[in-house]
């Protein structure tokens, strides 16, 4: 999820369909994989004020916590690159560990681009199918994981079966198990770890 996207269109469809999903007792893990200003990042931004900037981009990031505080928390709000995919990875594995609440949890995997394409890019960021599946073995029963999902540039037809078989493969479901919900360019993908889901997966 790139800084300067936070709070448009997508994210309108986004947060209805993750508290959706979370009603009416699930909390929610945002795992946004955050990204800096693409377009802040290649200009030259030396003449822009640190209170402007936290008012436009690091109030309206924290404002997703603030929709809805006691149910949503944000896993990392540090940068992501394919670099360091591992180590934050490792620590949102360890946050889900962690909670020993019982409570049954949406985990919601925000990427710039979503899965990993056949051919990638290092300009774009996307999940990994073994994050995919680290996460997915660090959740618990009847917790939800979402992962979000760009359409292809060429948009080519069977887009959104292919991705949705590639989600199943990630957690090691049957593609029956896996929902999804297709907004705008953007597709989303679901998977519950019922019991049956899990015995399957692990």
């Amino acid at each position: 999820m790139r800084h300067e996207f936070v709070g448009d269109d997508r994210d309108l469809f986004k947060w209805s369909l993750i508290l959706d999903l979370a009603e009416p007792d699930k909390t929610v893990v945002y795992v946004p994989m955050a990204r800096p200003d693409e377009r802040l990042r290649s200009a030259n931004d030396h003449h822009l004020r640190d209170d402007v900037k936290r008012y436009f981009r690091e109030n309206r990031m924290n404002a997703v916590e603030a929709m809805c505080p006691s149910r949503i928390s944000v896993a990392s709000w540090d940068h992501y690159t394919n670099e360091n995919r591992e180590a934050y990875f490792d620590g949102v594995c360890r946050l889900l560990a962690r909670d020993v609440s019982g409570t049954p949890r949406v985990v919601f995997l925000d990427p710039d681009t979503g899965m990993e394409p056949p051919r990638s890019s290092a300009k774009h960021v996307h999940v990994r199918d073994a994050s995919l599946k680290d996460v997915w073995q660090s959740m618990r029963r009847d917790d939800i994981l979402v992962v979000y999902q760009h359409a292809p540039l060429s948009k080519k037809d069977g887009w959104i079966a292919e991705r949705k078989a590639q989600f199943a493969g990630a957690i090691g479901v049957e593609p029956p198990s896996v929902e999804l919900r297709p907004k705008l360019d953007v597709c989303f993908f679901w998977s519950t770890k019922s019991a049956l889901v899990a015995t399957f997966g692990e």
